[in-house]
């Protein structure tokens, strides 16, 4: 895939600064500014997922790459979310632009993972949560809220 256009990439789940998969993609980060999704909502399904929703807000971080590594930072986190971009619709994620707003007012066009039509397999990352609506939009709030 032709990653010549640099956008950074907007995550919600457990590639957040201070998630349990942030160190995949920690010593290529340029930057991390703490950011919302609006009218879309956060959702467990194995792990978090976001799904447009009016009136809801999605709260995550968007993530600059080191240009150097920024196409095998992206090959990489397609595999690693389970995006074919030859094969979307085999895709348990898909990858599309969004806009977001950071905490400091700015709109940033970014990259986001959404749930695609292939089915994850495992146990769901948080008990409780199958299926379920994530009232605050803050997984790493849950995350850190069920570890104590």
């Amino acid at each position: 895939m032709n990653y010549a256009q640099e956008l950074p990439l907007f995550v919600y789940g457990t590639l957040r600064l201070g998630s349990r998969n942030h160190g995949k993609i920690e010593p290529v980060v340029r930057s991390v500014d703490p950011a919302a999704l609006p009218d879309h909502a956060l959702y467990m399904d194995q792990g978090p997922l976001v799904r447009p929703e009016a009136g809801r807000v999605v709260r995550g971080d968007v993530v600059s790459f080191c240009s150097e590594a920024y196409a095998s930072t992206m090959a990489g986190l397609d595999a690693f979310e389970g995006f074919d971009p030859a094969d979307p619709g085999a895709s348990i994620y898909l990858r599309e632009r969004v806009v977001v707003r950071t905490d400091a007012g700015d709109r940033v066009e970014a990259w986001c993972y959404f749930r695609g039509s292939r089915p994850i397999e495992g146990e769901c990352l948080i008990s409780g949560f199958e299926d379920g609506l994530i009232e605050d939009g803050d997984w790493l709030r849950l995350e850190r809220a069920a570890a104590q």
